[in-house]
């Protein structure tokens, strides 16, 4: 049986170290039971607007929530 996301936010990176040439737009999955699992599949682009292309308009920026980690830009939830 296939689990069913409760959510979906979308992480945006600043030229991470796997595509260091690009900005990268990475979704992850929340479920009821506390997982967070990241998608199998990323979006690359040459500039923040066109990762933030692919970003749902329901989706409301929430700045960088996590700065343990320097190329996290910002999260949308």
């Amino acid at each position: 049986m296939e689990r069913k996301p409760s959510f979906v936010y979308y992480v945006i990176y600043d030229h991470p170290r796997d595509y260091p040439n690009h900005w990268v737009m990475r979704p992850w999955f929340g479920f009821e039971n506390g997982d967070i699992v990241p998608a199998l599949g990323c979006i690359l682009g040459a500039t923040l607007e066109d990762v933030r292309a692919w970003v749902p308009p329901t989706h409301t920026n929430l700045g960088n929530v996590y700065e343990t980690d320097p190329t996290i830009y910002e999260v949308w939830i």
